[in-house]
């Protein structure tokens, strides 16, 4: 008997350490997943900001305003266009 409540003392000991760096782990655990879920949330407002700008410059009039603006292109005349049709196509 005198021998068992020494061990029953440290085992009880070493359990509440390991209780309090368990608690402590997750504490840290959980801290980062908050610190991941806020980086998380701030990605996708930023791919969602990048999507709509995408959405904006892909527009046919920002295309074309770029193309006569800063490269100096222009329509070409209709009877300058050739149209080809490839093998087996009907063309109209």
């Amino acid at each position: 008997m005198r021998l068992l409540v020494p061990i029953l003392a440290g085992t009880l000991v070493v359990s509440a350490m390991a209780l309090v760096l368990v608690r402590y782990e997750s504490r840290l655990a959980f801290a980062e997943l908050h610190r991941l879920d806020t980086r998380r949330d701030d990605l996708n407002v930023e791919y969602g900001r990048l999507l709509l700008e995408r959405a904006t410059w892909s527009l046919s009039q920002h295309v074309e305003e770029a193309a006569s603006g800063r490269l100096d292109m222009t329509r070409p005349v209709e009877e300058s266009v050739v149209t080809l049709a490839l093998p087996g196509e009907v063309s109209q």
